[in-house]
Parts: C-alpha cells; sequence; structure tokens
C-alpha cells in the first residue's frame, strides 16, 4: 500500500490499510512512502509503486469524469461546469478529502484566471 504525504513530514498513526493521507503543501512537496519501506526504515521509492499510484489516480479521475457526467445528464445540460466536478468530487471522494480537493481547486482555478 502506497501512502503519501508531505515531504519531510511522517507519522506512523498516517498509515492506514484503506486509506492515503492528502493534506496540505504543494504537489511539488509530495512523497510517495510504500508501507513495507516504512516499516524497514527504508524510503527509496520502486517503479512498481510508482505505477501503482498512477493508475490509482487514473481510477479516481475516470469516477469522476463518469459522476460528472451523470450530473450533466440528469440536469439536461450540455457542458461540464464547475458546478459539476465540484459536486462529482463531493460524492466520490470522502469527507475531509473532498474539501481539501474542492479548496485546493478553487485556488488553481484562481491562480490560473488571475495571471
Amino acid at each position: 500500500m502506497l501512502v503519501v504525504v508531505p515531504s519531510g513530514l511522517f507519522q506512523p498513526s498516517m498509515l492506514s490499510p484503506s486509506s492515503s493521507s492528502l493534506e496540505g503543501g504543494e504537489a511539488s512537496q509530495w512523497s510517495w512512502i510504500d508501507e513495507r519501506q516504512v516499516a524497514s526504515g527504508s524510503r527509496t521509492g520502486k517503479r512498481r509503486d510508482v505505477v501503482t499510484h498512477h493508475e490509482e489516480i487514473d481510477n479516481i479521475f475516470e469516477k469522476l469524469a463518469g459522476e460528472a457526467a451523470k450530473l450533466v445528464r440528469y440536469n439536461k445540460k450540455p457542458t461540464i461546469t464547475l458546478r459539476e466536478i465540484q459536486t462529482s468530487v463531493r460524492l466520490v471522494l470522502p469527507g475531509e478529502l473532498a474539501k481539501h480537493a474542492v479548496s485546493e481547486g478553487t485556488k488553481a482555478v484562481t491562480k490560473f484566471t488571475s495571471s
């Protein structure tokens, strides 16, 4: 199992069998840590761990896109807007993770449009 944590910040309590911790920091500050490597004291990543993580992210994006498409069809609209994306994030991701994802997404869009 992979656990995603900010570089330099690791607490064993962050490890759980069914979840990843995704709080704070920018993308360049994240590290991929394999639970077995943490237990053995080694923090070197392996290529297959990165590939597995990439596949998990692809699956999440597919779920978000599918949920947004369902919302567009349900509301009989021609395009996916910010509202459908945010609603799909809230439906697919659990509690705090959804709140952080919506917040970070809003911040990224604001930064992009203001530059």
